[in-house]
């Protein structure tokens, strides 16, 4: 039987994934046209990490969405290693943390790794180990799930997240509920998991906790997308201008 090496997140020889937007426009128009992201066009290489950020309701999560294929766009297109993000996701699976996710609280955080690998299929579960690892997962596993502290479930929905180390990872507040410590750590490990040759996009209102590890910073506001440059990031009154919303923006 075919071994998989999973030590130190190793990188697969075929895990090169570019994901290309061009003049995309996506949203909920018909209910949340505050949300929509118009007309963006950005290019993201292979073993990079990049960074959406800006305030809430400005259309991050939509725009993950739309790059996980659960939406579709309303004009342009949008391909992840040559192909529609619907095809990508069924062929080889796209790992998504969504803000918000829950657990059942009944489930040990061990049979919810159990039940996530068995779900993927193949040797994901020889992954498990890597995916807990990279989360910062150092509790009991044998818990029922309603005893762990919200920090704690964080970290077991990441790990469960990276199961089976995904060549595309979309992070959405991956930071929530962690202690300054934890978000160290895992922007540390973002970056150590990127450099394997995968994809990492992560989407946050804190533009401080981003910048140190991202290759590129957008930020989504007012329905556009703004690449910043690293002197936007060390100028507080160019970021709060681009923040500030305009006349009828919630």
């Amino acid at each position: 039987m075919p071994t998989v090496c999973v030590c130190r997140w190793c990188p697969l020889p075929d895990s090169r994934v570019d994901l290309v937007a061009r003049d995309i426009t996506t949203g909920y128009l018909k209910f949340r046209s505050e949300q929509v992201v118009t007309r963006a066009s950005f290019k993201v290489d292979a073993g990079t990490v990049v960074a959406l950020v800006g305030p809430n309701g400005s259309g991050k999560s939509t725009l993950l969405h739309t790059i996980a294929g659960l939406i579709p766009v309303l004009s342009g297109s949008v391909s992840i290693g040559g192909q529609p993000p619907t095809e990508y996701r069924l062929r080889h699976g796209i790992g998504y943390l969504a803000e918000g996710m829950t657990l059942p609280d009944a489930w040990s955080a061990r049979g919810m790794l159990t039940l996530t690998a068995l779900t993927c299929g193949g040797h994901a579960a020889a992954a498990i180990p890597a995916a807990l690892e990279i989360a910062g997962v150092d509790f009991d596993l044998t818990h029922p799930i309603r005893q762990l502290s919200k920090g704690m479930r964080q970290r077991l929905l990441l790990a469960l997240t990276l199961i089976p180390l995904p060549r595309l990872l979309l992070l959405d507040e991956p930071e929530a509920g962690l202690d300054p410590g934890q978000r160290v750590s895992l922007r540390q490990r973002i970056r150590t998991f990127a450099a394997e040759g995968r994809t990492v996009i992560v989407a946050s209102h804190d533009v401080s906790s981003l910048s140190t590890i991202a290759d590129q910073t957008y930020l989504i506001s007012r329905g556009a997308m703004h690449l910043l440059e690293p002197s936007d990031l060390s100028r507080p009154e160019r970021l709060m201008s681009l923040f500030a919303p305009t006349h009828g923006d919630s």
